[in-house]
């Protein structure tokens, strides 16, 4: 299975720009469509009585000659949580999720699923298509702020 020898950083390595690093590396042993593309931003630092955690998102999309700039992307969550009591040469834990899902799982214990991205972001089209119908054009307000 694609990412079960994959090595994450140990804490004492840890920085958030090295971790987005790695979670670039993890997704390219994902095996995908040449035409899906994806950005990894570091999106914020919970920090509670016992732990750090460290959220990334990974921003997945179709650009396309016609349609370089998508009206839809389909997302997916790396947490990274580094424990206070945690040994400097343990690794730091990693989790990750999609996006509308409250599965959470472990890189090398379940498969990358593409299909799943495509049914987002489906999802996602068929939605606006639906607004379209009934009320003219897209026009998400969130767009004009």
């Amino acid at each position: 299975m694609p990412g079960t020898t994959f090595c994450w950083p140990k804490v004492s390595e840890f920085d958030v720009h090295r971790a987005r690093n790695c979670i670039v590396d993890y997704i390219e042993t994902f095996s995908y469509s040449q035409d899906l593309k994806y950005y990894v931003d570091y999106m914020k630092q919970y920090v509670d009585d016992n732990c750090m955690q460290f959220v990334y998102e990974v921003k997945w999309s179709k650009p396309t000659n016609q349609e370089p700039l998508q009206k839809v992307t389909a997302s997916m969550y790396f947490t990274l949580t580094i424990p206070f009591e945690a040994a400097p040469d343990s690794t730091v834990e990693v989790t990750y999720s999609y996006e509308c899902s409250n599965i959470i799982l472990k890189p090398g214990q379940s498969p990358f699923k593409e299909n799943w991205i495509n049914r987002l972001m489906n999802y996602k089209l068929n939605f606006i298509a639906m607004q379209e119908k009934a009320f003219g054009v897209y026009n998400p307000r969130f767009l004009e702020e």
